[in-house]
């Protein structure tokens, strides 16, 4: 079973404020490629997975995993560049 589109919607929401409450504002170039995931996700309903999604300034590296299945979380994992 996949997800509907408003779970999609809202684990997006959740996913963008999360970055917000880290101090990763909607300037940042990595934030601008997790939403246009997000945007994609949410319209075609489809798994995305993005790696060394680059957070600039931050020196973080994110992955990012949106699924289409229910009862499977989305996440947004960040680790400090090497």
């Amino acid at each position: 079973m996949t997800k509907t589109k408003e779970e999609r919607v809202r684990e997006g929401i959740t996913i963008l404020q999360k970055l917000r409450s880290v101090g990763i504002e909607d300037g940042n170039p990595g934030v601008k490629v997790v939403k246009d995931a997000i945007r994609t996700w949410i319209t075609d309903g489809l798994s995305i997975t993005l790696k060394k999604i680059d957070f600039g300034r931050f020196d973080r590296v994110g992955t990012l995993v949106l699924p289409a299945r229910a009862g499977v979380e989305p996440s947004l994992t960040l680790k400090v560049r090497s």
